[in-house]
């Protein structure tokens, strides 16, 4: 059973987009040819979010692990 976290504006983040969203998190300091506003707009992308949105829900989950 996945747990669905509302996030950013009602929509609805599962368990898998948070990993995934903690795997990009990971991989960010061995990409670092990839420019990292490129990087935000792929795993935007990749959870079906504006960079924006994106940014609210990574935010947010920084907050939540504090």
């Amino acid at each position: 059973m996945r747990m669905t976290i509302y996030g950013i504006n009602g929509v609805p983040i599962s368990d898998s987009d948070v990993e995934h969203i903690q795997r990009f998190d990971q991989m960010r300091h061995t990409l670092p040819s990839v420019p990292s506003a490129e990087k935000e707009r792929q795993q935007a992308e990749a959870l079906g979010l504006s960079v924006e949105q994106f940014r609210q829900l990574n935010a947010s989950l920084k907050a939540l692990k504090r």
